[in-house]
């Protein structure tokens, strides 16, 4: 699945959630639309070592019900991470991603705990270094289910910073900090 095709799933699936709320007689619960921009560090477990990769993540949401917001998530890794096992070194590049979330929260007093779980797709490119008997390159492609929690703090009406945890597909975990707008 390529990533237009996931971004097209994920847009036609929030309208479809944020129409069925317009729909329903919901009174009490107004939508609660938000963004964010996180620094993530996305680590990939292969041949029983890790390769860390800094990324930057956009995430798009929005609260629907009092304990229950949408969410959508997309980025790309702005460094390689390496693995070195017997004989090459591999360099791995979290090329893109991107994932679709329910994710059920509580507040308590300023901080919001949630968990997050969904679909995602995940492009990833790899390549041997110079020191390969065999040099190699190619592309991993994997859509999968992901999970994942986290907290945010409210700095401000409008502003949180948040962390979390999120477990993605075929040995792909990410930790997580970032700065949220709330769209009044």
């Amino acid at each position: 699945m390529k990533l237009n095709t996931l971004l097209i799933t994920m847009c036609g699936l929030a309208a479809s959630l944020s129409a069925g709320n317009a729909m329903a007689d919901w009174t009490t619960t107004q939508e609660a639309p938000y963004v964010a921009i996180d620094y993530s560090r996305f680590t990939y477990k292969d041949a029983g070592s890790n390769a860390s990769m800094p990324s930057a993540a956009v995430r798009v949401g929005s609260v629907v019900l009092p304990h229950l917001a949408i969410e959508m998530q997309a980025g790309a890794s702005f460094k390689d991470g390496t693995i070195s096992v017997p004989g090459a070194t591999y360099n791995f590049n979290l090329h893109e991603f991107a994932g679709v979330y329910l994710r059920p929260q509580v507040a308590l007093g300023p901080v919001t705990g949630y968990v997050l779980a969904g679909f995602d797709y995940q492009n990833i490119k790899y390549h041997t270094g110079n020191n390969a008997a065999t040099p190699t390159s190619g592309t991993q492609e994997n859509t999968s289910g992901s999970y994942g929690a986290g907290a945010s703090l409210t700095l401000h009406a409008n502003y949180d910073v948040s962390a979390d945890y999120m477990h993605y597909g075929d040995g792909l975990t990410a930790v997580s900090v970032g700065l949220v707008y709330h769209i009044n």
